[in-house]
């Protein structure tokens, strides 16, 4: 009788992609993580990026959308940061004073479409965000 060949390892299993969470409190850290710029600009000209990093390092490892979307969030607030600076150079040669304004309601559109679009359990996506974390 011939032996049954060995079972062969299988390759594990894809992670199911990241969607929209059903969970109250992961909710609550996303629509956090997404407005929590809007705070940090207080702190200064890097605290919009400051404030959802501090939430992305200390949650990321609780949950893979919350990874995912931080990486998101901060993709956009460090591209928002290299609009800004290019606008404020671009300021002595006037046009500057046109694209800042531009710049800073792109910033505020970005983050409040990302919390409603976590509050309504949609696909989240900013506009313009150069993909640095991937």
């Amino acid at each position: 009788m011939e032996n049954p060949p060995p079972d062969l390892p299988t390759a594990p299993a894809t992670p199911p992609p990241v969607g929209p969470s059903n969970d109250t409190e992961t909710r609550n850290w996303l629509m956090g993580l997404h407005l929590s710029p809007i705070v940090g600009i207080w702190i200064g000209g890097v605290g919009s990026i400051l404030a959802p990093l501090v939430i992305w390092l200390v949650k990321k490892d609780s949950s893979a959308e919350i990874d995912a979307q931080g990486k998101l969030a901060l993709n956009f607030q460090i591209s928002i940061l290299i609009y800004s600076l290019v606008s404020g150079a671009l300021m002595m040669l006037v046009i500057g004073f046109l694209l800042l304004p531009v710049v800073f309601i792109l910033w505020l559109y970005g983050m409040i479409k990302a919390a409603v679009d976590v509050n309504n359990g949609t696909p989240v996506s900013y506009p313009l965000a150069i993909p640095f974390l991937k």
